[in-house]
């Protein structure tokens, strides 16, 4: 089967693109989830939450759902 030299290098280039692209120093979860429980008080301050409270608004025109 032939393939086309202009597919081959195209899809060549794109493969290459994502492999440099890739931050090699991006955070792991586990650090994302600890800073954002350091940031709002700790793990002491987030077991001692009794309750969650959410209010809100939702709209929902011609399709279109908007939340805020």
């Amino acid at each position: 089967m032939y393939v086309h030299p202009a597919i081959l290098l195209i899809s060549g280039a794109l493969i290459a693109s994502v492999g440099f692209a890739q931050d090699k120093n991006a955070p792991t979860l586990d650090e994302l989830v600890s800073k954002n429980i350091e940031a709002k008080g700790g793990a002491d301050a987030f077991r001692g939450v009794q309750s969650l409270t959410l209010s809100g608004k939702m709209l929902v025109q011609q399709g279109q759902i908007h939340l805020t």
